[in-house]
């Protein structure tokens, strides 16, 4: 089936079977983290708020349901990109 891609045309997604499967891996979301993270870097302490760099990753790739597992992957990958800006 042919493939469609999200309003930004950043991660690609396919039909296979009548259910979606995400094209986007672990290492992507983290490239789309390190890429843009600075847009959500607080004015008066210079910290990345890392809650909504991991909610516009989740959004980014079509995925929001991840938000709702406190235990999901995309909540660690916005520390470790993150988090070494921290002071």
């Amino acid at each position: 089936m042919s493939k469609c891609r999200n309003t930004r045309g950043q991660f690609a997604r396919c039909r296979v079977g009548g259910r979606g499967h995400r094209a986007a891996d672990k290492r992507q979301v983290k490239r789309w983290m390190t890429q843009n993270m600075w847009e959500f870097e607080d004015p008066l302490t210079g910290e990345i708020n890392m809650t909504r760099l991991a909610e516009e990753a989740a959004y980014e790739v079509g995925e929001p349901y991840w938000l709702d597992d406190s235990d999901h992957w995309i909540w660690d990958a916005s520390l470790e990109v993150a988090g070494p800006t921290l002071r």
